[in-house]
């Protein structure tokens, strides 16, 4: 993605337009992605806090700044907050710095009491780019850089030197024996597809030299390029090669043969659309792995189907080696019978395994039967499966393709992300995760009581898991499951110490017991000696109560 100067003026006064005002909330940096998120809201609408997030990508080649749509800032791992004083102040202005791709917004508290006024300076040109965090009265020395590790190595300075018309004109003047498709690339700083373009409104050979063209020429060509510096009749264009935006034009080109070009109302649509092109292109590649994989598996199950096609032939096989074993020599590979099941009959030729007998060869015969019958019944299912969700990945390949507005994009882009969520918030969602302890049933009465499945479940559940208040019951003098009937604001019924005591001899060694004595107390008189085994627990004081083993019903408490 090119980016230069003029595109970067244009793009900084759609900026101020559309924010001058508007409040920041947090600025963050993420060293992964090498990206800003600034989140700005507008503090006059105090019934709904609408807000804005605007980023700057800083990585090289992709410098771009757009608005996408995004959740809170906890969903998205990866970021930290650039100086979380910044919070609180207003947009005043957004200026292009210099003569390069630099972005400076001024930030002011409106009072004083809460911070000093500042700028934040977005440099976005080459390995450079950067951030930076600026504050009077030395508004030019950085108090803040970031990625840190360009601090120490004195970044490029942002001169003060402004493109202007005559500007360009003394710089055309001054090398006018070279090729003018190069010297206006130069003067301008723009693309070299568009300095093609203007030569070509201008009907110039791009080979030519200043020296070389007429008056009326020259003229013509400075007609062409002051719109540039007027900031006016624009139609902002996306200029697409080999699939991937190559850059931004003012207007929609002639002169070069292009892929794509798609128009937009304004610069920054332009960019974000350029963003979001990014980020489907992700995306697409991980679905044409996942389409490849699912054609590879439908094949796979296709030609499974065709082995499965025959199978009542498999039981005749079976059927007549019953019919013949009295006729089959131990160890024999095949055996030729007369096959009854053709009119007229006809010799068949069986192959079988010499290791088995002739009842365990038909029984074979039998087994492959009854799978291939199976067989017919799912894989058509699988198949079936397997073409939706073949269909739901072409689908989304063509919603990628699809000319559709930047939001239809975004949206598309936060439904891929639920799909298919990078390995950052995987492991975020797995850290907060906790795994299922135990089984959890609950009572008549609507009491959860959960059950150890093992003996390290049993000190996890009654040592970690418990509440002091929880009840804790055990069978007497028995090996068994720990089971902690949850506490309530309620007291517990009597019935519900019973069904938990019912489980808990059922979870025992004594479950064939007629009946089983459970002993029951607060969690907070278990106690676990030291070294001893998994599951092994002291109780300080206890009750029992009697009780018939019952294995518990319900795992859910849907009819409570």
């Amino acid at each position: 993605m090119l980016l230069y100067p003029l595109l970067t003026s244009w793009v900084a006064r759609e900026l101020e337009q559309k924010n001058k005002g508007m409040r920041l909330e947090s600025a963050r940096t993420s060293e992964a992605r090498k990206a800003v998120w600034l989140t700005l809201f507008d503090a006059r609408q105090t019934a709904e806090k609408k807000k804005l997030h605007l980023f700057f990508s800083l990585r090289p080649g992709q410098q771009l700044f757009f608005f996408a749509p995004v959740g809170e800032a906890k969903n998205h791992p990866g970021w930290e907050n650039f100086d979380s004083g910044l919070g609180g102040a207003f947009v005043k202005t957004v200026r292009q710095k210099g003569n390069d791709s630099v972005i400076e917004m001024a930030f002011t508290h409106r009072e004083p009491s809460y911070g000093g006024d500042f700028s934040l300076r977005f440099v976005l040109f080459g390995n450079e780019a950067r951030l930076e965090l600026l504050k009077p009265p030395d508004s030019e020395k950085s108090e803040r850089i970031w990625p840190k590790e360009i601090s120490g190595d004195s970044p490029k300075t942002v001169d003060e030197f402004v493109l202007t018309f005559s500007g360009a004109e003394n710089y055309l003047n001054r090398h006018s024996e070279i090729p003018l498709n190069e010297s206006l690339r130069k003067a301008l700083r723009i693309p070299a597809f568009l300095s093609l373009e203007f030569l070509h409104l201008a009907q110039i050979d791009p080979e030519a030299s200043f020296n070389a063209v007429s008056p009326e020429q020259k003229k013509s060509l400075q007609e062409t390029i002051r719109p540039l510096f007027e900031q006016k009749d624009f139609t902002p264009t996306l200029i697409f090669e080999k699939r991937q935006p190559k850059g931004i034009s003012p207007l929609l080109l002639q002169s070069t043969k292009t892929e794509k070009q798609k128009q937009f109302d304004l610069f920054l649509d332009a960019f974000s659309y350029a963003a979001v092109w990014n980020e489907l292109k992700k995306y697409e590649k991980k679905l044409e792995v996942e389409k490849k994989d699912l054609q590879e598996r439908k094949g796979k199950i296709e030609t499974e189907l065709k082995s499965f096609e025959n199978p009542e032939r498999l039981r005749q096989m079976g059927d007549l080696i019953l019919a013949a074993k009295d006729k089959t020599a131990p160890r024999s590979t095949k055996l030729v019978t007369e096959n009854w099941y053709e009119n007229p009959p006809a010799e068949i030729r069986i192959p079988l395994d010499p290791a088995k007998t002739a009842r365990q060869n038909a029984e074979a015969y039998f087994s492959k039967f009854r799978k291939s019958e199976r067989a017919l019944e799912l894989l058509p299912k699988r198949i079936k499966e397997t073409e939706n969700e073949l269909k739901k990945v072409e689908g989304l390949l063509n919603r990628i393709d699809a000319e559709e507005t930047v939001e239809e994009k975004w949206r598309l882009v936060q439904e891929l992300e639920t799909l298919y969520p990078s390995p950052t918030t995987i492991k975020k969602v797995k850290a907060k995760e906790k795994p299922q302890i135990g089984w959890t049933f609950w009572t008549k009465d609507g009491f959860q009581f959960r059950v150890g499945r093992s003996s390290e479940e049993n000190d996890r559940l009654t040592l970690y898991e418990a509440k002091k208040n929880d009840l804790f019951l055990h069978a007497s003098q028995s090996p068994g499951s720990h089971v902690i009937l949850v506490a309530e604001k309620r007291p517990f019924p009597k019935e519900a110490i019973l069904e938990a005591a019912a489980a808990a001899a059922y979870f025992s060694k004594a479950r064939h017991s007629t009946k089983v004595n459970v002993d029951y107390t607060e969690a907070r008189y278990v106690q676990k000696p030291r070294k001893a085994k998994p599951g092994l627990v002291v109780l300080m004081r206890s009750k029992s109560v009697m009780v018939y083993p019952k294995k518990p019903e319900r795992q859910n408490n849907a009819e409570t």
